[in-house]
C-alpha cells in the first residue's frame, strides 16, 4: 500500500492515543480464542522487538497533530487519574437544569431575566433567594449530617482500593441509615461528577446544590484530575459565591455597553438585586 518510494516511518506510538487506548478500553479481552496459542513471555518479546525496532527519538511524539485545544486539556488527558478528590465548592460550576427541583419554576423565571445562554447564573441566583425552609423541605436535601456523609466518603477515597480498611470503611456504621444511603451513594453511581475544567457537572447537580446549603465548603468531586493538584483553594461560603457571580456577571454585562465606573457599578447592583429592572434593558439578540 506504501509508494515504491523511501517513506519516514514513526516508531514511537502517539502519546494521546495510547492514554486513551489504557483508560479507555472499549473491549476486554481478546477478540478471538484461537486453539493452542499462547502468550508470550513479556520480558522476551520487548527483547525480541528491541533488535528490530530501533529506540525512537525523544522529539517524534510532537509530530503528532493534539486534538485537544489548550495545554492544561492535554495535560488531563495525559496526566491525569479517575477518582474522588476533595474540591473547593466555589470552584464548582452552578447547576445548568436541575431535573425535578420543586424551585425549577422559579428557575426559570429567573433565567428568562437573562441573556440566553446563562441558566447557571440564574441558578446562583436561585440558591441566594431560597430559605432554610425551603431547602429543608425539598427531598434531595433529607440527611441528618452532611459533614459526616463528606467526610466518610473522603476517607474511603484516601483508603487503599480493596483493603480492609476500605471494608470498615464502607459499612459506615456511624452514620444513620438514612446518611449511610447517601454516602454509598456518593462513592458509587450517585457521584457528583466532575472533570476539571469542567464547564457543566456531569452528574450530582442536586447533592451539590444540597451540599452547598449545608455549608460544606470541600465536595467531594468524582472524575478526571490531575494527582498532585490542590482544588480545595480558594474556599468561599456558597451563599457568599453565589452573590458574587451574580454581581460579576451584571456588572460585566453593563460594563459592556457603559464605560466603567460609579454608574455601572450602581446599576450593576440594581440589576442584581431587583430581576424586574432587566425586563427594562434592551433584548439581545
Amino acid at each position: 500500500m506504501l509508494p515504491e518510494v523511501a517513506v519516514t516511518v514513526l516508531i514511537q506510538p502517539n502519546p494521546e492515543r495510547r492514554r486513551s487506548d489504557e483508560d479507555e478500553a472499549w473491549h476486554e479481552g481478546p477478540f478471538y480464542e484461537l486453539a493452542g496459542v499462547t502468550e508470550p513471555d513479556l520480558t522476551e518479546q520487548l527483547h525480541a522487538d528491541a533488535h528490530i525496532r530501533p529506540e525512537p527519538p525523544g522529539s517524534e511524539a510532537a509530530l503528532y497533530p493534539s486534538r485537544f485545544s489548550s495545554p492544561a486539556e492535554r495535560a488531563l488527558h495525559l496526566d491525569g487519574v479517575t477518582g474522588i478528590r476533595p474540591v473547593a465548592a466555589s470552584q464548582l460550576p452552578w447547576p445548568h437544569g436541575l431535573f425535578k427541583c420543586p424551585y425549577g419554576e422559579r428557575a426559570k423565571a429567573l433565567a428568562a431575566t437573562y441573556p440566553k445562554g446563562h441558566s447557571k447564573t440564574a441558578h446562583a441566583e436561585l440558591f441566594t433567594r431560597l430559605c432554610d425552609q425551603d431547602f429543608a423541605a425539598c427531598p434531595y436535601h433529607q440527611a441528618d449530617d452532611w459533614a459526616a456523609i463528606t467526610a466518610a466518603v473522603l476517607a474511603f477515597a484516601r483508603a487503599e482500593p480493596d483493603s480492609d480498611e476500605q471494608d470498615q470503611l464502607y459499612r459506615a456504621t456511624h452514620l444513620s441509615e438514612r446518611d449511610r444511603a447517601w454516602f454509598r451513594s456518593l462513592i458509587g453511581g450517585g457521584h457528583i461528577w466532575w472533570d476539571t475544567g469542567q464547564q457543566n457537572l456531569t452528574n450530582g447537580q442536586h447533592r451539590l446544590c444540597a451540599l452547598r446549603a449545608a455549608g460544606i465548603k470541600v465536595i467531594p468531586v468524582y472524575g478526571r484530575h490531575l494527582p498532585d493538584h490542590d482544588e480545595t483553594t480558594p474556599s468561599q461560603d456558597a451563599l457568599t459565591h453565589a452573590r458574587r457571580t451574580v454581581e460579576d456577571f451584571w456588572l460585566a454585562h453593563v460594563t459592556a455597553a457603559l464605560k466603567p465606573g460609579r454608574l455601572s457599578t450602581r446599576l450593576a447592583r440594581l440589576l442584581a438585586r431587583y430581576p424586574r429592572l432587566r425586563a427594562l434593558l434592551p433584548k439581545s439578540e
